[in-house]
């Protein structure tokens, strides 16, 4: 299986054809980030069930054709990390198979302020942002993870506005949660480099200081990790004490054997 690094592509990108240590992404019109993590190996020998959990960027493009791509995965629960102001301005287009919504907003504050954003600040405004994310938003986590602990819910499709920040340290944690190893998660983190790149393309020519925030890049999640292990003692103590997860059934949930 290719292992490559992460450095030798643009903004961190990694190539489509190992696509078998990502989440696999899914045509879905007006959408750009969706991705069905079935498929995913975890540990040797076991991957992640398809069709169960999903992760995106917003709904509120969606065309009828999308809807229907949506509708035909029977999605039931979805996880809206979006802040009030990204939620009025853009409201999701829901899939009628949608039983449940749930809002868990994160919201960045004053980590992107947009009088001190330069290109050169930028990069380091972003990783500040992964390491408030780590510290600060362990309720809206906690929560998410007891949605997923409900078979009930699922199958279930989180969110935020590109699919990438919030919803890549949800994605991050879901299959930490699951065995998967760091550069297993690092991989399919750095895919949204490339998927949501039509979605942002013209705010970045119209303004270049924003081409590091509609990215992803290697040492926005490393910040996060880094406040993982320096401050909470390492990825099994923050899973099971500061979000509550019991990794035993998640794995019972969302893997089987190959």
């Amino acid at each position: 299986m290719m292992n490559t690094a992460a450095a030798e592509f643009p903004a961190g990108e990694v190539p489509l054809q190992t696509a078998k240590r990502f989440a696999a992404p899914i045509t879905v019109a007006g959408m750009f980030n969706v991705r069905d993590f079935g498929g995913l190996e975890t540990v040797p020998g076991r991957r992640i069930k398809p069709g169960r959990v999903f992760r995106s960027d917003d709904l509120s493009g969606l065309t009828s054709r999308g809807k229907a791509a949506l509708e035909e995965r029977g999605i039931r629960t979805v996880v809206d990390f979006r802040g009030d102001d990204e939620v009025r301005l853009a409201p999701d287009r829901l899939p009628d198979t949608v039983q449940r919504t749930v809002r868990l907003p994160i919201e960045p504050g004053n980590v992107l302020e947009l009088t001190r954003l330069t290109c050169e600040t930028a990069p380091e405004m972003m990783c500040e942002l992964y390491r408030v994310l780590a510290r600060d938003a362990q309720e809206m986590y906690w929560e998410f993870f007891r949605l997923l602990s409900n078979p009930e819910n699922s199958p279930l499709l989180f969110h935020c506005s590109a699919g990438k920040d919030r919803t890549g340290f949800a994605a991050a944690l879901f299959l930490l949660s699951l065995g998967a190893p760091r550069e297993t998660v690092r991989q399919d983190y750095l895919l949204s480099a490339r998927l949501v790149r039509e979605k942002y393309r013209s705010a970045i020519e119209a303004d270049e200081r924003f081409a590091s925030i509609y990215t992803v890049r290697p040492e926005y999640l490393a910040a996060a990790f880094e406040v993982i292990d320096r401050e909470f003692g390492g990825t099994e103590h923050y899973l099971r004490n500061c979000l509550g997860i019991d990794t035993a059934l998640m794995r019972e949930l969302y893997t089987q054997a190959e």
